[in-house]
């Protein structure tokens, strides 16, 4: 139900980290007179041009609220504190994959292309255009209970949850069309913080070899 909303709710996310990502991979390339002319921290260039793509996010967010006030779904109001941790941590994964893509571009021009067949693939592994509840059920039919947590190991799932739990949030739908969300309603909040500290983990490691790289 309402598919536009949560394909917005999960794309407000994946967009701020694949066009960031995009842009830093070839800030140093793309500013090589500058760089070549005055020293400064190089750092700073896909460190900006990961920051800069918060605007578009802001100006996709101001679109995604439009339409939660024209077909009046509100979000989760109780989890909303779950976004900036999310958000923080979108921003950090493509940080420290922008350091290293960067860096590597300069040698390896090559980089910039396979990096878009790879954000094409991350973007298809994660539920952005589905319900997580699909990848949920497949693991867990076939694994077990709580295989669903092996999905987590791709560090954008913790982060495309959140932010279509708290601003998509299936709860407004009648009972009926929740089951569909079942495995994404039935989660305490601890579930998604502890998700979310999955991402942390791979954040850090990434910020910390990508600055080292």
């Amino acid at each position: 139900p309402r598919y536009g909303l949560l394909l917005l709710s999960g794309l407000l996310a994946f967009n701020l980290f694949s066009v960031g990502l995009t842009a830093a991979t070839t800030s140093i390339t793309a500013n090589g007179p500058l760089v070549q002319k005055v020293w400064f921290p190089r750092e700073i260039l896909p460190l900006a041009a990961i920051g800069a793509n918060l605007i578009t996010f802001f100006f996709q967010m101001t679109i995604l609220l439009v339409g939660l006030a024209l077909f009046r779904q509100a979000p989760e109001w109780g989890m909303l504190w779950l976004l900036p941790p999310a958000l923080i941590l979108t921003l950090l994964i493509g940080a420290g994959l922008g350091l290293m893509l960067s860096a590597l571009n300069v040698y390896f021009r090559d980089v910039q292309h396979f990096l878009e067949l790879g954000l094409l693939t991350w973007f298809w592994l994660t539920p952005v255009v589905y319900p997580w509840s699909f990848v949920a059920r497949a693991l867990n039919d076939k694994f077990g209970d709580g295989a669903e947590r092996f999905a987590m190991l791709n560090p954008m799932i913790p982060i495309i949850t959140t932010f279509q739990r708290v601003l998509y949030n299936p709860t407004n739908f009648p009972v009926d069309q929740q089951e569909q969300f079942t495995e994404m309603i039935h989660r305490s909040n601890m579930w998604y913080v502890e998700n979310l500290g999955i991402s942390a983990v791979f954040a850090l490691v990434l910020v910390w070899g990508g600055y080292k790289v």
